[in-house]
């Protein structure tokens, strides 16, 4: 880069010395010359071998010599021979004699050590399949904004007058300059042999300035736009962006975050609803689980704020009851006095709306169980027409809740006026005790810096009732919480062990006994089980035998009191009543799955979906359930068998899973599913109630299982079972 005209020794950064009309811009000419030269190649140099570390370590292939590749390795060589001029120029004036700065030749040599190494980083960027450089971006930004605003004052300034030629090389220099900038913002062509998708995302085809203000994002939503893809037909995210790295981000953020000994109970409680056992469940009902997380989780969130806020203002208002003593002497306690007398009056106020905004909790956690119980009745209540007495009741209980919060609201409106006020009867107490009583003078001394003082004692107060306000929330909000927090949870107190070791049981159930809740009686004694590894296992039994409890069992929704359960493998569960999400038939099965569609094709035609989805009209991507098709109770049944069945799980628990099925339908998914050369034949262990299996411990109306081998040998050998199970089989 050419040199400046003349050295600017002695000069400063801003621009205070220099006469008008030069001294147009803020920055002085010394301080635009030194960044203009030196900022460019100490960015490229701290940055630039950082840049080629990682180049290195993350390649892609290589680059074609592209058009643009060429056209950028021509400019950069024309910058060099640029700068070999320059510094050629600066020898040959050395060598004749003619007085020189330094500079002029410093510069020049550093630019083009600089330029030398923007070529390389060019050249290896070609190697390594780099399409657009951000390092480069913002090297050749600098070279031209810092270069060109120091020519445009000098130039303003008449500083190359004396000098033409550098005057030339300075602007040929930015001419180039601005053209390598140019092409910077573009992207090269991708490179050889991509390790790519069919369907790339468009970011790693962008240049730098695409990613970094999302242009590239545009091009993408237009075509989603235009031509309303599919999830399929989108474009994939790169692999350090999507959810396969998901698990790794976790381990190492994971790693350096402090565990404090009490950190799960810290938690918010929106994990906990989903992990309550069923006697916590009954502790606990659905209403106020959602008043505890939609409304007191936000309050206890929002006291975090006013904490300091109980301790701060005292510190203030003990500090300017000092200074008020040094001022006024003795007068100064009547301030104390005053606010003294507020305080038993904040402190009844406190009382009453504890006891309102107990009230109000109260009758919002009934409305909220009131709620949830019309929207879970809701089809029933639709048909007897009681919507009006049901609203009648809604609104009643809300009436006597906005009761509460208003009385509530309005003791906290005289709470915060008492602290308002408490300032201006502070200052005329104070005031005339210290004229009229203690017969002081009152200077315009005094006067202003008490009143600056009780300033300073009224923004200590205003955060006061707000910081009191909050305390009386979180007294009532986080006892509740915390006992929430305390409650059971299924995951870790029901004694199920994950086991991944290989072994012939998949199952194994020793001596067991199982409760609803550690309060209630058991309700299945001393069960012994051990289910093999791809063994198809049938509990048949009277209604109310405990064939569902023992599903319960296994799934850890029973706690356990005593014995050992361990299940080896994922678990798959399909229960009783069917449940559905109201969303499309895929991604019903799919469930958060990977669509895989030749397994998905097998599901649906093993779990007999394939000719209902035929007649859907948009097929597999029909919605479902509220704002969707209405499907029959064998049509959910099937759903929520395919769903279970597309997981591939080791394990497979049905409850009555052929209950809502015809005949012929319920033969085809048990044929075609978990018969002989099913789809479940593979796996580990099926169990639940089922029509005639290889293998079928029968249990007949007791709370104890009597496994006893296969089916026809347990009939032979026990009496008192054949009742029951020839209904079954």
């Amino acid at each position: 880069m050419a040199a400046p005209a003349e050295p600017c020794a002695g000069q400063g950064v801003w621009n205070q010395t220099e006469p008008e009309p030069a001294a147009t811009s803020l920055l002085s000419l010394c301080f635009l010359r030194t960044a203009g030269v030196w900022v460019p190649p100490m960015y490229l140099w701290v940055l630039g071998p950082i840049y080629l570390l990682f180049i290195h370590h993350h390649g892609r292939g290589y680059l074609r010599m592209s058009p643009l590749f060429k056209a950028k390795m021509v400019l950069g060589f024309a910058l060099i021979v640029l700068c070999t001029s320059s510094v050629a120029v600066a020898l040959w004036k050395i060598q004749q004699g003619t007085p020189e700065a330094p500079e002029f030749l410093i510069h020049p040599t550093v630019w083009l050590t600089t330029m030398s190494f923007a070529v390389f980083l060019i050249h290896t960027e070609r190697k390594k399949g780099v399409q657009s450089s951000g390092v480069l971006f913002g090297y050749w930004l600098l070279c031209f904004v810092l270069p060109a605003t120091n020519a445009a004052q000098q130039a303003s300034g008449g500083g190359f007058q004396s000098d033409p030629v550098r005057h030339l090389s300075t602007y040929l220099c930015l001419s180039l300059v601005v053209a390598q900038f140019v092409l910077s913002c573009l992207a090269d062509q991708p490179p050889f042999f991509p390790e790519t998708p069919a369907n790339p995302c468009p970011e790693a085809g962008a240049s730098f300035p695409s990613k970094a203000m999302f242009w590239w994002v545009s091009g993408c939503v237009a075509l989603d736009k235009l031509l309303n893809l599919s999830m399929p037909q989108s474009p994939l995210l790169q692999n350090g962006i999507n959810s396969m790295g998901l698990s790794g981000w976790r381990s190492h953020w994971g790693v350096p975050l402090p565990r404090p000994p009490h950190f799960t109970s810290l938690l918010p409680p929106t994990h906990q609803v989903l992990a309550l056992s069923s006697g916590s469940r009954k502790a606990s009902a659905v209403g106020d689980v959602v008043n505890l997380v939609s409304v007191d989780v936000q309050r206890l969130t929002e006291s975090v704020l006013y904490l300091n806020g109980l301790w701060l203002p005292l510190v203030w208002i003990v500090v300017c009851f000092v200074y008020l003593w040094q001022l006024l002497g003795p007068s100064a306690l009547t301030a104390i006095a005053v606010f003294l007398s507020l305080l038993p009056l904040n402190f009844f106020i406190t009382k009453k709306r504890n006891h309102h905004q107990e009230e109000q909790m109260r009758q919002k956690d009934s409305r909220a169980r009131l709620t949830s119980s019309i929207l879970r009745n809701s089809k029933t209540i639709k048909f007897h027409g009681w919507e009006g007495a049901f609203l009648d009741r809604v609104l009643g209980i809300r009436g006597q809740e906005l009761g509460a919060l208003r009385t509530s609201g309005l003791l906290f409106s005289v709470s915060l006026v008492s602290f308002q006020v408490s300032t201006f009867l502070v200052a005329l107490v104070v005031f005339a005790v210290h004229t009229l009583v203690a017969k002081n003078a009152m200077d315009a001394e005094k006067a202003f810096v008490t009143l600056t003082v009780l300033n300073i004692l009224n923004k200590a107060q205003a955060f006061l009732p707000f910081s009191i306000h909050s305390l009386v929330q979180v007294r009532w909000v986080g006892s509740p919480e915390l006992v929430f927090l305390q409650l059971d949870d299924p995951n870790g107190g029901d004694g199920r062990q994950r086991s991944s070791a290989a072994g012939k049981d998949c199952i194994t159930i020793h001596s067991a006994t199982f409760a609803w809740s550690q309060e209630s009686p058991p309700c299945l004694h001393r069960i012994n089980l051990t289910v093999p590894q791809g063994c198809l296992l049938a509990v048949v039994g009277p209604v109310g035998a405990g064939k569902s409890s023992l599903l319960s069992a296994l799934l850890g929704e029973l706690s356990k009191v005593e014995g050992f359960v361990s299940i080896k493998g994922a678990v798959a569960y399909v229960p009783q009543e069917a449940w559905v999400q109201n969303t499309s038939v895929v991604e019903n099965v799919c469930f958060r799955q990977e669509l895989d569609p030749p397994w998905l094709e097998r599901v649906l035609e093993a779990c007999a979906l394939q000719p209902d989805v035929d007649s859907f009209p948009e097929g597999v991507h029909t919605s479902i359930g509220e704002q969707g098709m209405n499907l029959s109770g064998g049509q959910k049944q099937r759903l929520s068998l395919a769903q279970a069945v597309y997981r591939k799980a080791a394990v497979y628990l049905l409850d009555d899973p052929l209950a809502a099925l015809d005949a012929h339908v319920g033969q085809h998914v048990f044929n075609q599913v978990m018969g002989p050369g099913g789809l479940l034949q593979g796996t580990k262990q099926n169990l639940g109630p089922a029509p005639r299996t290889p293998e079928a411990p029968l249990q007949a109306g007791g709370p104890s299982l009597d496994p006893r081998g296969p089916s026809s040998q347990s009939l032979r050998r026990t009496v008192p079972l054949q009742k029951p199970s020839q209904s079954f089989l």
